[in-house]
């Protein structure tokens, strides 16, 4: 779960990827309804969905299945 206090509890998906060989054949549509299937089964709000910037063809995708663009974020690291 990702819980926040200002927002319902949400399913926290840090990426899905289907192989290039299986696009386009739907896979990646039922991926994505098994996992709304199981955030609602489990009292989650809804998804949130993470996604690379430059995966363009993934976005399209996410907001084909009715998903929103919220914001661009950075993420930083440092390994020492």
């Amino acid at each position: 779960n990702y819980e926040l206090i200002y927002s319902e509890p949400l399913k926290n998906v840090m990426g899905i990827a289907v192989f290039r060989a299986f696009t386009r054949r739907g896979v990646g549509r039922k991926l994505l309804s098994a996992i709304e299937d199981w955030a609602g089964k489990d009292g989650a709000a809804g998804i949130r969905l993470n996604s690379s910037s430059f995966r363009k063809d993934a976005h399209l995708f996410y907001e084909s299945c009715g998903y929103t663009k919220n914001k661009i974020q950075f993420n930083f690291s440092k390994f020492v």
